[in-house]
């Protein structure tokens, strides 16, 4: 009896040992399983995965239409203007944006506004500057229209001859330049031939 005892004080024992140890490692800051350590060993929160809702295309029945043609554009509704081989976008909206641009280049210029741009099989190639160049806008959203192909692509140097654009701060320098929030969505493609600079920026 007194060795049954005696084995039963020892286990018991050890467990209060541990018991303690692990309280002991706790308030001294031994991480728990929630807590990571940068490569200094500095304490670190943990960040959770949050799921986000995919971006739609959008409806485009009464959406602006831009149709490209070479080094000229047709726009059919409101918010946007063309000229010099340039599409302007100037308002908030849906812009459904079709057919290739040999010499030109699309444009946001909608301060504060929300602008949906939706490419449908679409060739846009610009020597001089940024194919697509999102100068200000609240947020745009760049859409690829499943089942489609779109090109973007850039020459090897820019100009920076117009008042949009900066030789001193080297603004554009993307085949795809965004000043604003941008989101790219959709399961169409998106080819970027950068020769220039970087591809999106």
């Amino acid at each position: 009896m007194k060795y049954a005892s005696r084995i039963i004080a020892f286990i018991l024992c050890i467990i209060l040992t541990a018991d303690v140890l692990s309280a002991c490692a706790d308030s001294s800051g031994t991480q728990s399983k929630d807590t990571a350590t940068d490569a200094s060993g500095t304490p670190q929160e943990t960040t959770k995965e949050t799921t986000k809702e995919s971006v739609r295309i959008p409806d485009t029945s009464d959406s602006t239409v831009i149709t490209l043609s070479g080094e000229s554009a047709a726009v059919s509704g409101s918010g946007a203007e063309t000229g010099n081989g340039t599409v302007t976008i100037t308002d908030g909206g849906t812009y459904l944006i079709t057919g290739e641009l040999s010499e030109g280049r699309i444009l946001v210029n909608a301060p504060e506004k929300e602008v949906t741009i939706v490419l449908e099989n679409t060739g846009i190639r610009c020597t001089y500057g940024s194919p697509i160049y999102i100068y200000q806008s609240r947020l745009t959203t760049l859409c690829l229209t499943e089942g489609t192909t779109n090109t973007l692509t850039d020459g090897s140097e820019y100009t920076f001859s117009d008042s949009f654009s900066s030789s001193v701060d080297e603004e554009p320098n993307a085949c795809l330049y965004s000043k604003s929030d941008l989101v790219i969505a959709g399961s169409g493609r998106l080819i970027v031939n950068a020769n220039y600079n970087n591809g999106i920026t």
